[in-house]
This record gives C-alpha cells, structure tokens and sequence, in this order.
C-alpha cells in the first residue's frame, strides 16, 4: 500500500498548490481515521512482521520455498511442471486441512515449475515490460513504474503467475505503449522500433 501510494510523491509537484493542499489534508485525515477506526488484531499483526522477517518463516512461506527449491535443484533445467509446486511441497509440509501449499512467491514458483528455461523467458517478458514503462515520459512514467514495483512486491508472497490480475496489468502497460507509438498522445523518452517493424501488442501476446 504504501509504495502504492508513493505515486504521490513522484507527482504531486506537478499539480497544483491548492490540490497539493487538498491531498495532503486528506492524507492526514486518512491516518487519522486508520488510527482510530483499524482493529487491534491488524495493527499487532503489522507489529510482528520485522520479528517474523529476522526470527520467524513468514507464516511458513519460508518453509514453502525451501521445499520448492530442493525439488528445483533436482530438476533445474525443466522444473517440475507447471501447477506441481503444491504436490512437490507437500511431501515436506503435509497438506493440512483447507490448505494447498502452494509457493507463495511468483518468481520461485515460475523458477521451480518451470526451470531455468521458463525462469529466463519470464524475466526476459518483466523486461520488455520494464522497458515499455521506461520509454514513457511524465506521469505515464511514473504510473507505470509504480504499479510494476507493487506488482512485484506483491507476488514475492502471493502465487500469481497465472492470476487474472497480473496478465490484465502486463496487457494494459503493453496497450498504453503500443497506443503511444500509433498516436503520438504521449511523449516518449527513448526511440523504438516503428509500427511497421515492431508490433508492442503483437510482441507481448
């Protein structure tokens, strides 16, 4: 949340004073109402994560990895398959009831299920991707990056490799980039490749 919301300090020199006004007031106000109004249980819970970090397994995602990557070293090349982290973990955590161990980490998930191979072609994709952000100027820049900074925050606990979410984020960045380039709407930082010879959309489809 709050990288997510760190846009605003990347942009709000850009607006103007009354509206910088405006935000910072409700940003007070917020706080104020998070303060009064969250329950105790989720500010203790919030309280615990440095000792969790430096003491504890992340509510066990550490343990998860640890299985995960064991089998990885088994089969480093090819991984284990696609959607087999839950069956390889749990020879090492169980399957308790209403729990399917999955790896709770995107990149370690693609990493074991897939292999070196599939590891570098997703990263080679983030890349494109990165890159696209980049090219932009502006607060589509910062935009942008931003949601691809809290993407990946947020997958390094959550498997989302092949959630909704995730593709509908990578398509709209891939859109945006591709509508710059046929349009000329917003100024970009870097020159590449024209329409006719490199196709944004066709590229990440």
């Amino acid at each position: 949340m709050m990288l997510g919301l760190s846009l605003i300090l990347w942009t709000i020199h850009t607006l103007p004073v009354r509206t910088r006004a405006a935000i910072v007031a409700a940003m007070l106000v917020t706080g104020a109402a998070a303060i009064a109004l969250v329950p105790s249980a989720s500010w203790k819970r919030l309280g615990s994560a440095a000792q969790e970090v430096s003491q504890g397994t992340l509510n066990s995602r550490t343990v998860l990895w640890k299985a995960g990557l064991d089998e990885f070293r088994n089969k480093p090349f090819g991984g284990i398959g696609a959607g087999a982290y839950p069956e390889a973990s749990a020879k090492v955590v169980g399957r308790p009831w209403n729990f399917v161990p999955v790896a709770h980490n995107s990149f370690i998930s693609v990493l074991v299920e897939t292999g070196i191979i599939g590891f570098a072609i997703f990263g080679a994709m983030l890349c494109l991707l990165l890159r696209s952000a980049l090219a932009m100027s502006g607060i589509h820049r910062s935009f942008w990056l931003t949601q691809l900074a809290v993407w990946a925050v947020g997958v390094s606990s959550l498997t989302w490799e092949y959630r909704k979410p995730t593709w509908l984020l990578f398509g709209l960045l891939a859109a945006h980039l591709a509508s710059c380039q046929a349009n000329g709407t917003v100024p970009l930082r870097v020159s590449l490749p024209s329409r006719q010879g490199f196709n944004t959309a066709e590229a990440y489809s």
